[in-house]
């Protein structure tokens, strides 16, 4: 490019970092969207238990979705403890 190595190394290497931070920010916004986007194991729950309350759902199957959220919630409060 420039016909000095070094410059050359610099100048590939900034455009690669830059890169990987434009890559970074671009994931960062598109898991916050996906995380927005789907509803939480506790609202699921409650909106669960308002239709088992209603009659549209056997206690069995209540009882498996209620387990299945649980582990879920657990799983949510577990990962909002790591990340702060």
């Amino acid at each position: 490019m420039t016909g000095n190595p070094r410059t050359d190394l610099v100048i590939w290497g900034t455009v690669l970092l830059a890169a990987l931070g434009a890559l970074t920010v671009l994931v960062g916004k598109l898991r916050d969207r996906n995380s927005d986007e789907e509803p939480q194991a506790s609202e699921l729950l409650t909106k669960f238990k308002e239709i088992y309350a209603q009659g549209g759902l056997s206690s069995k199957e209540y009882r498996t979705i209620k387990t299945k959220l649980a582990d879920e919630l657990q799983d949510e409060l577990r990962d909002s403890d790591e990340t702060g």
